[in-house]
């Protein structure tokens, strides 16, 4: 950490860890593939100063959209991202921005890089390539596709030298982009239940990856400590020090949220936990043997094994709670019953 300096923003964590990967590889510089770096232009700058520089790799949003679109994900959402990216492009110093579309690369790949390498290399930035029309969405995007991408990034697309086919910006309604986006997002929640069940161990890795970007402040490097479990439910360690979470509302609500999210929509993998967790009650009622339901399905649905030594910790807890208040019970009710009995015996002979 000595080389993030005294303070230690993001950027510098980021620079220091880039420049040690690349010295490791015998490498003089590197590139970082981001699509929201323009974002931060204003840390990175702070940070890197002269030798900030990007490459604009830019694209027909109909050609991009239709190849990259699939059943998890909604037109009007990739395009209306893919105008603010355009746009947070549109605003970045040009004398540190190489401006080149997709279809001169793919068209002439050496007459093209050529000028790249050079402004890679310290160089002035050439002026913005002539865009070249394509039209390898036709036939691929129906008419209503084309109308919604094009309501969304109307302006942009005009701005980068791509011609609508619509003369004018389409319109569509508020109640439409709202439907939309619920579209999209139950998309990308469909595909993240999917990733969960067919593999687990990518899904646990990308959560937790999310986990931390969600805490991360461009002003303090905020990273997340853990003993076996999500940084969510750990605390954070600010510039070193380590602070807890106090606040225990939004604890519950998050731990209610997730809990919601796991069940709802009711998916194959609930039903049979459901139907172990029945079994296994069962048979522990029965014979006192609960666990062969459980492994069996945790054997089919692969789980991190974290998860599943915390609800073996769980069912045991609650079993073990359950047991203690049952032969309590049990036992006031025997003294209760013998006291009770001593009582009519002693009314009677009195």
């Amino acid at each position: 950490m000595k080389m993030c300096g005294e303070n230690r923003t993001l950027a510098a964590v980021f620079e220091a860890m880039m420049d040690t990967f690349a010295e490791a590889h015998n490498c003089k510089t590197w590139l970082c593939k981001s699509e929201s770096a323009g974002e931060q232009h204003e840390e990175l700058k702070k940070q890197f100063g002269s030798r900030v520089k990007y490459v604009h790799l830019y694209r027909d949003p109909r050609d991009a959209i239709q190849s990259t679109t699939n059943e998890n994900s909604h037109v009007y959402v990739e395009a209306d991202n893919w105008a603010k990216l355009q746009r947070t492009a549109a605003e970045l110093p040009g004398d540190s921005v190489y401006r080149i579309n997709y279809e001169s690369v793919v068209d002439n790949k050496s007459t093209q890089l050529d000028p790249l390498d050079d402004f890679l290399s310290g160089g002035a930035p050439q002026k913005q390539t002539k865009t070249k029309q394509t039209e390898g969405w036709t036939g691929k995007l129906s008419d209503d596709d084309i109308k919604i991408i094009e309501s969304a990034c109307f302006s942009e697309m005009k701005d980068l030298g791509y011609k609508p086919v619509n003369k004018s910006k389409p319109k569509v309604s508020k109640n439409q982009k709202t439907e939309f986006r619920k579209t999209h997002d139950q998309g990308l929640q469909k595909r993240d239940d999917t990733l969960r069940e067919e593999n687990p161990k990518e899904w646990d890795r990308k959560e937790k990856q999310r986990l931390v970007l969600e805490k991360h402040n461009t002003d303090t490097v905020v990273v997340p400590y853990t003993n076996g479990k999500h940084a969510e439910y750990d605390g954070l360690i600010e510039n070193g020090v380590i602070s807890e979470k106090t606040d225990n509302k939004t604890k519950i609500k998050k731990v209610f949220k997730n809990i919601s999210q796991e069940f709802w929509p009711v998916r194959p993998v609930v039903i049979w936990m459901c139907v172990a967790g029945l079994l296994s009650g069962f048979l522990a009622g029965l014979i006192g043997v609960r666990s062969p339901p459980l492994i069996i399905f945790f054997f089919v649905y692969e789980f991190p094994p974290v998860e599943v030594k915390a609800n073996g910790a769980v069912i045991a807890a609650v079993n073990t709670c359950v047991r203690i208040i049952t032969y309590l019970a049990n036992h006031l009710q025997r003294h209760t019953a013998a006291l009770l009995g001593l009582s009519w015996k002693t009314s009677g002979c009195t």
